[in-house]
């Protein structure tokens, strides 16, 4: 914002843009929803209205529909956002919500068309649920170097993992809280112990009724959430894609909600048997409900 000593000895300000500003904003050709291309265009519009007095309004109109245009919105489309946004600072009046109906917000990766019909299936059975797309791909990712230093697979925590069998192509699917390492020296402990009486986990049924041996040096990470609900519904997905490629309890992905479970089977692609050193795979963790959070959190125990 720029501070103007006006010649009546009154203050003027006047939104305030470096020469050497590179005026890149959200470009509506990138790979965004369209509602968070149009609200960063409007609070950037918003935001040069809020920050001048009237008497350069006529100049920074000029100056929003240069930039905008710069980052590829239509002629159109800024007009519209220009005089939507023109008395901002005139029309700013508090707002008074009603405890009773504070919206729950949660995030969504944005998938063009998919993510769009997730949304709208979400929000029509609770309209309370707010969501906000994210992308996948960020430039820390992409551009920037990393320079700290790698933690290893069997240090690192709040995942979903895989163990390959070594005489077929099955493996079994799992998640947990712990260090990989941990959670792998859990499943050799009840490997050893397998002969004796108990509850067993599906992997420990496999080996029981094939004989065969999981390759635990060899495995890999599926997916990393810190978050157990999100994580659980993480296993879950991963379960149905690996369809009967994977050993575990055909349960533990029933309770999922079927419109979870028919996007899941929609998108699912062919596992092919698992190599010694099988790729790291990523699923992104569908979107939720709370009451679907619940259902599924009752129904399943952390490790099976």
């Amino acid at each position: 914002m720029q501070i103007i000593h006006w010649p009546d000895n009154t203050i003027k300000i006047d939104w305030y843009n470096k020469p050497t500003a590179s005026n890149c904003i959200l470009n509506y050709h990138s790979n965004h929803s369209y509602t968070q291309k149009i609200n960063v265009a409007t609070s950037f519009a918003r935001r040069v209205f809020a920050l001048s007095d009237n008497l350069f309004k006529k100049t920074n109109k000029q100056k929003i529909y240069n930039i905008l245009g710069k980052n590829n919105y239509p002629e159109h489309l800024i007009k519209q956002i220009i005089n939507k946004t023109a008395n901002t600072q005139n029309n700013l009046q508090p707002t008074i919500s009603n405890p009773t109906d504070i919206p729950k917000y949660s995030s969504l990766h944005y998938i063009p068309n998919l993510s769009n019909r997730i949304k709208r299936s979400i929000t029509t059975h609770n309209q309370n649920i707010k969501i906000a797309y994210k992308t996948t791909r960020q430039l820390k990712n992409t551009v920037f170097t990393n320079t700290k230093t790698q933690i290893s697979a069997e240090n690192r925590s709040g995942i979903v993992y895989k163990i390959g069998c070594s005489d077929c192509s099955q493996s079994y699917i799992g998640e947990t809280s712990k260090k990989l390492s941990t959670r792998i020296g859990q499943h050799q402990s009840d490997y050893k112990r397998r002969q004796a009486p108990g509850p067993k986990t599906a992997l420990i049924n496999h080996t029981l009724d094939t004989n065969h041996k999981f390759d635990f040096d060899n495995a890999s990470i599926l997916d990393r959430e810190t978050n157990v609900q999100k994580r659980r519904l993480l296993e879950a997905g991963h379960i149905i894609i690996h369809g009967k490629d994977a050993v575990n309890i055909k349960t533990d992905s029933q309770q999922i909600s079927s419109q979870y479970y028919e996007t899941i089977n929609k998108h699912k692609t062919n596992i092919s048997p698992k190599p010694k050193t099988s790729p790291r795979q990523h699923l992104h963790p569908p979107p939720y409900s709370n009451q679907t959070n619940n259902n599924y959190n009752n129904s399943l125990s952390p490790h099976r």
